[in-house]
């Protein structure tokens, strides 16, 4: 189950966004996307030169996150 999901969905609406809900170790039956956040971001935006990433989590997630954008995909340092 993910967090408030009609708050979600009246983000989504009114704000255009596209909600992608994702798990890196789901339950058996899960049948939505299985990812890490940052391999899922790269997957779909793989030139990150021109955004920003706010992350938050474990500070080994957030540092391994940080390196592959950087690192791998164009992100400037500064943007992360």
């Amino acid at each position: 189950d993910h967090y408030l999901p009609e708050l979600i969905a009246r983000w989504t609406r009114r704000l255009r966004l596209r909600h992608v809900p994702l798990l890196s170790r789901p339950a058996p039956g899960w049948d939505g996307r299985i990812a890490r956040v940052q391999h899922a971001a790269i997957e779909d935006h793989p030139d990150l030169r021109f955004v920003q990433v706010y992350a938050a989590g474990s500070p080994a997630m957030v540092n391994a996150a940080r390196l592959l954008m950087t690192e791998r995909h164009g992100l400037p340092g500064d943007a992360f």
